[in-house]
Order: structure tokens, then C-alpha cells, then sequence
């Protein structure tokens, strides 16, 4: 049986068979959250409304059966101003567990997964994000139909990643980090900021220090 809890309306399952993976229920329109972050990826999606979002210091309109992605530690507003009475629907993944996933799948090291569009307007993408969580749901279907559509939903996130964040086994730098280096050397006088660093690279603070920190210890 899913365990429930709900914050603001928003209804939390996690998903059975798979403790680091959580089926979310938004509530019906109009709605509209307080800025929040969270510790996971979220994906979702509304497939029967228009929805906004504020992330990065921009607002995103979301239309229906598009992906939404939300990377975990950004803050974020999420609205619906029209009267309607479908749900948003997702998965959030924790990130640790995101990346043993695709390490295992690619098999290769893979560290941080950066997504520089968040909204992603893929038909497939959104039948399976869909058809998952109907599985995951009602829990009719096997576990090995489940694995599958899992799987594809990785990859997924793998094609839409960027992948300049990647650290391959190759030893190749990612893009990211060159500039930071770059403007390290540029500004070395200065009392350069993590802020600043991420700024440059138009990440987030978190994900910045993450990368940098694994380019290091891949370096070594």
C-alpha cells in the first residue's frame, strides 16, 4: 500500500518497489504554491490545463502534456489561474539515486545530470511519464513493466540533459567548469563568491558546487 502525505494540497505516494521514487498529485486549478524547493528531480505534467511556473528568474508557461522539469534544490513557484478540475501529475527521483541509475545504464560514471530548458515538449516522453504513473498507481501491472518504462524515462532525461554537465570516464572536463576556471584566472585578485561562480555558468549554486567538486576528485 502507497503511504500518503499531502502538503498543500499536494498529494505525496511513495511508489512501491522503488524507495527512491515518489508519485506526486497536484491539486485541481486554480492553485497557486508559495516558493518552495525540494531535495529531488521532479517531472510532471498537467495533461488537461495550462500551467506557469517561476524558476531561474523566469516564468514558464506550460501547456498541457508538456514537461515540466524541476531540478532538485532550485527554488520555484508553480500557478494555475485557470478553473478546472484536472490534476498535475509527476514523479520526483532522488538524485543520488538518479545518478547510480544512469551509471548503470550508460556504464560509465555519470555525477550530475543539468537540464538547461526545463520544459521539454515531447509526445513520447509524456506517454510514458503518464503511463508510469498510472502503473505505479493502481499497481496492475509487473514489476518488469515497470522497469522498462523506468528505463525509458531515464533516457529521456539523458537525451534532454546537457551534456557538457556530463564527467565521462574519459577524464573529459565538463563544459562548465572551464569557464569557471577561466574566470577564476581572470578575477583572481577578487574575493570570488560561489554565487558568482554559478553565475557564470548559469547553474545553480548547488549544482555548481556539486560538479566542481566531482571535476576535482576526477582530476586527482
Amino acid at each position: 500500500m502507497n503511504i500518503s502525505t499531502s502538503s498543500q494540497r499536494m498529494h505525496i505516494h511513495q511508489a512501491k518497489n522503488y524507495p527512491f521514487l515518489q508519485r506526486i498529485v497536484g491539486p485541481p486549478s486554480p492553485y497557486r504554491s508559495a516558493r518552495h524547493l525540494h531535495e529531488e528531480l521532479e517531472i510532471s505534467l498537467n495533461p488537461g490545463r495550462i500551467w506557469h511556473t517561476v524558476c531561474r528568474g523566469k516564468t514558464h508557461h506550460i501547456s498541457p502534456n508538456a514537461i515540466l522539469l524541476t531540478p532538485p534544490e532550485e527554488p520555484h513557484i508553480a500557478f494555475s489561474p485557470e478553473q478546472g478540475s484536472t490534476y498535475y501529475l509527476g514523479l520526483r527521483i532522488h538524485p543520488a539515486s538518479l545518478t547510480d541509475m544512469l551509471s548503470e545504464m550508460t556504464e560509465r560514471p555519470q555525477t550530475m545530470l543539468f537540464f538547461p530548458e526545463l520544459l521539454i515538449n515531447e509526445t513520447i516522453f509524456s506517454q510514458h511519464l503518464l503511463a508510469l504513473h498510472s502503473m505505479l498507481e493502481t499497481g496492475q501491472n509487473s514489476r518488469l513493466e515497470q522497469d522498462a518504462l523506468l528505463q525509458h524515462i531515464m533516457l529521456h532525461l539523458i537525451r534532454v540533459s546537457s551534456s557538457h554537465i556530463f564527467l565521462h570516464s574519459s577524464g573529459q572536463e565538463p563544459g562548465a567548469i572551464k569557464i569557471a576556471k577561466m574566470y577564476i584566472q581572470e578575477h583572481y585578485q577578487e574575493n570570488i563568491s560561489l554565487q558568482q561562480l554559478a553565475q557564470q555558468v548559469n547553474l545553480s549554486p548547488f549544482y555548481f558546487s556539486r560538479i566542481f567538486h566531482a571535476a576535482l576528485v576526477h582530476s586527482q
